[in-house]
């Protein structure tokens, strides 16, 4: 009986110490999941944060560059309604008489013609006629000739300059002087306001 019982007794010491050491290595196993699971969960939330930092960055871009966009939008108009308050008042003749010089001082010749818009051409016409070749004389120390031409120019305002031949041809209307003048102007205002800088990098 004795025998039996320390015989059972080492039994079970052998037991427990089998049983303990499965325990300790399922114990191991499940940490080693366990840290595994964590471990691609880390890099599924830090792939996660990357593309919606990527994301967030994109839409902040997308607002920023809307917003120049309206601004830019916004400035251009104000400066259409401008042009066209400059078109119909007193200034204008001394508008077209400069935009005429600017128009003749980069052509070659003698002899040009001016395309004025209707009302143009019936208030200022005449004038014009004397007044461009006598500023021509005193401001480009040219002695030039002047005509209007049939044709008539569209737009808000300015005016079209052509060589007698029609050969070369001076675009000075104000639409056509402001989508030259846009990208310096743009770069002038993003000068003044970052943000539209910051929208077209």
């Amino acid at each position: 009986m004795a025998d039996a019982e320390r015989r059972a007794q080492r039994r079970r010491a052998q037991a427990e110490r089998e049983a303990g050491g499965i325990l300790r290595e399922a114990r191991r196993q499940a940490e080693e999941r366990r840290q595994r699971a964590l471990g691609r969960a880390q890099v599924r939330a830090q792939r996660e944060e990357t593309r919606l930092r990527a994301r967030t960055e994109q839409d902040v871009e997308a607002v920023r560059r809307e917003a120049a966009q309206r601004i830019l939008e916004q400035v251009q108009e104000r400066a259409r309604g401008e042009l066209r308050r400059l078109a119909d008042g007193p200034e204008h003749r001394g508008i077209l008489v400069a935009l005429a010089l600017q128009g003749i001082e980069g052509m070659d010749g003698e002899e040009f013609e001016l395309v004025l818009r209707p009302a143009d051409r019936e208030k200022w016409g005449q004038r014009l006629l004397w007044e461009v070749p006598a500023e021509a004389k005193r401001e480009l120390d040219r002695e030039v000739r002047v005509e209007l031409a049939a044709d008539e120019a569209r737009g808000s305002g300015g005016l079209l300059v052509r060589s007698a031949g029609g050969r070369q041809v001076a675009d000075q209307t104000f639409e056509a002087r402001m989508e030259r003048l846009w990208e310096q102007m743009r770069y002038e205002l993003a000068r003044t306001l970052p943000i539209l800088g910051e929208a077209s990098q």
